[in-house]
């Protein structure tokens, strides 16, 4: 199963809840203005579940209502629901929704069915879309959803491209670097020929003129579906990283061999700031499991040296 930007489906930002107009007479065909309700109210959800107001969308559900996502997993109740999309909001603060109500039919009076497509947008600029269906209910005089299903991509089995699963990390392609009290890091990331990988160049001037030089490819490991890296130093040194997304940060599981045949383990984490800093942090570091202190950098995007008025990068040491 491919990697995904969302913890729940994205039929979270869909709503389809609205005080109801009378209906006509005939089941079979609702007015225009019931329509128009209806379309509305997707907006008016998705601009809730935007600014985080949770318990407001969860008042657009019934009770005993039901979600299912695009992997299967249901979720009963109302309550649950709720709780599920707080979960999912916090993880993805900063995130964009937009809902698009495609086809609203009426088999009864009071029993609307639905279906259109949702995005949810990263911060980082990459975006990602998944279909739905969704019955809406009337109950009390208001429209509540009674049952949302995302839908599997119907191109999920497709190949997709190096390039697409790395696109996530496109924001680090450019020139990076950090002023420390101890060292002074340079990074350069560009494209590797045929796009495939992430190249990432490091130059570590430490005091007394030493340099230390560090390579990364990043790519995407087919048989594991997940981003993987790969690192090599100038000093003879090599890792190897299997990473995860979880909102703007990704946490890299990095295992390797030190040039004196040592063995160390790290957790590091690349979190996006904006669009000229992030910031790098190694946690958990060992060396034969011998624990050291942990490491944080934060990079800023290289810019004129006419405009270099900005605020310096930061390094600091747990």
């Amino acid at each position: 199963m491919r990697p995904r930007l969302r913890i729940v489906g994205l039929a979270t930002v869909v709503g389809l809840g609205v005080a109801g107009s009378a209906w006509a007479q005939n089941a079979t065909t609702a007015s225009a203005e019931d329509e128009n309700a209806i379309r509305k109210d997707v907006e008016a959800y998705s601009e809730a579940y935007g600014k985080g107001d949770i318990e407001a969308v969860g008042q657009h559900w019934t009770p005993d209502a039901e979600y299912i996502n695009d992997e299967g997993k249901i979720t009963k109740g109302r309550d649950a629901i709720v709780a599920l999309f707080k979960k999912g909001r916090v993880a993805r603060k900063g995130y964009g929704f937009k809902a698009t109500l495609q086809n609203v039919r009426f088999i009864k009076p009071d029993v609307a069915l639905a279906d259109g497509t949702t995005t949810l947008a990263a911060p980082d600029g990459s975006s990602e879309s998944t279909r739905f269906v969704a019955v809406a209910v009337k109950a009390a005089g208001a429209w509540r959803l009674s049952r949302v299903q995302d839908l599997a991509s119907s191109n999920e089995n497709e190949e997709i491209s190096p390039r697409t699963r790395l696109k996530q990390l496109e924001w680090l392609v450019g020139q990076w670097e950090d002023e420390g009290k101890d060292a002074h890091i340079q990074m350069t990331c560009h494209w590797a020929p045929g796009n495939s990988f992430l190249i990432q160049e490091y130059k570590i001037h430490r005091p007394g003129g030493e340099i230390l030089e560090i390579s990364q490819r990043v790519g995407w490991d087919p048989s594991n579906d997940r981003l993987r890296s790969w690192i090599f130093d100038s000093r003879g040194g090599f890792s190897e990283g299997v990473w995860e997304r979880k909102g703007n940060q990704w946490n890299v599981a990095v295992m390797g061999v030190l040039p004196d045949g040592h063995r160390a383990s790290a957790r590091q984490a690349w979190t996006f700031v904006d669009n000229d800093h992030f910031k790098w942090q190694a946690l958990d570091r060992q060396v034969d499991s011998r624990p050291l202190t942990d490491t944080i950098v934060t990079f800023r995007r290289e810019i004129p040296a006419q405009a270099a008025a900005t605020e310096p990068a930061t390094r600091e040491s747990k």
